[in-house]
């Protein structure tokens, strides 16, 4: 989406605001950085 406003990229993906992007966006980072922890961890375990 280079070149494109945050707007207009929140339009192409189907939200109102560009807000809702970000917020979806830090939602996913979130979960991800959460399933990271907890596979790690789990390999710590097995040590």
């Amino acid at each position: 989406m280079k070149g494109h406003r945050l707007q207009e990229i929140a339009e192409a993906v189907g939200y109102k605001t560009h807000g809702a992007v970000l917020k979806r966006i830090r939602h996913i980072a979130d979960c991800y950085e959460d399933f990271i922890s907890e596979e790690y961890q789990k390999y710590l375990e097995t040590f």
